[in-house]
């Protein structure tokens, strides 16, 4: 009994509860996070940020990007984040 009511009580919140985990608009953008062993100097993480930078360049479908390596935001010198802007669909 208390199963049948369970699955009646989950179809019909189903049809309740909104469906925000797949965004309505998308940005055309997204991050690339990039970890390395803890203890990596940030000159090392520049020649990694580096390499994954030449590949993101000859993207044709990328509009712009912006890297930044360690520090800000309690980041460390092992960590790096890329910032890809993606060209607009037609």
């Amino acid at each position: 009994m208390v199963f049948f009511v369970v699955i009646g009580a989950t179809v019909f919140l189903f049809g309740k509860v909104s469906k925000g985990f797949i965004p309505e608009v998308d940005n055309d953008s997204m991050n690339i996070s990039v970890e390395a062993q803890q203890g990596t100097p940030t000159t090392k993480m520049v020649e990694h940020i580096k390499r994954i930078t030449e590949i993101v360049r000859k993207d044709p479908n990328i509009e712009s990007f912006m890297t930044s390596v360690g520090g800000g935001f309690g980041g460390t010198s092992n960590q790096a984040q890329v910032r890809v802007q993606l060209k607009t669909a037609p």
